[in-house]
């Protein structure tokens, strides 16, 4: 008969029994070994005995807990880094309130944009009135860019009628020292 390890245990087992008992005992130690969500090569090094294993889980910050927005098991411990960068968090708009999911991005109507047509700033939810009103002037400003492509597109036509007439007289010549 011998008595068992644990210094708090007054088990007295037999010597073959020595290995069970002390798997069973409420005073062996063991670790809590819960993996990080995070790092799965990351665990819980914390020890504590099994009647306080309740205890320790209650705090232990490897414990997974859903993410109220997405749904997904983070370790407790990463669970304020997770909701900073989940994709699913709604949002409020700092500027005009209103919600958006993280991942879908959200174009703000309080934004200042450029006009893709006439450079003016103006705020996104502006830019419909603004076509309206600038409408005549933005149909001249088009039609201003449309006749300069029109120039380029002419004078590159040339340009390149004036490259092929010049390979042509290369090749001729290429052909001429070729037969001599």
């Amino acid at each position: 008969q011998v008595q068992c390890i644990n210094t708090a245990c007054q088990a007295i087992v037999s010597r073959d029994a020595l290995r069970s008992h002390v798997l069973q005992c409420e005073h062996t130690l063991m670790r809590c070994g819960l993996p990080s969500s995070h790092d799965p090569s990351d665990a819980c090094q914390a020890q504590h005995m099994k009647p306080d294993r309740a205890e320790h889980r209650q705090q232990c910050g490897y414990v997974q807990v859903p993410c109220g927005d997405c749904g997904r098991m983070v370790s407790r411990n990463h669970a304020d880094q997770h909701r900073k960068e989940c994709l699913e968090a709604v949002l409020p708009c700092p500027k005009c309130g209103v919600n958006y999911k993280r991942g879908a991005g959200h174009e703000c109507p309080e934004d200042a944009v450029l006009c893709d047509i006439c450079g003016v700033r103006l705020l996104r939810k502006d830019v419909e009135a603004h076509d309206e009103a600038e409408r005549g002037r933005h149909v001249k400003l088009m039609f201003g860019r449309l006749q300069k492509c029109e120039r380029e597109s002419e004078a590159l036509k040339q340009h390149n009628a004036h490259l092929e007439r010049r390979l042509l007289a290369a090749e001729t010549v290429n052909k001429e020292l070729e037969q001599k």
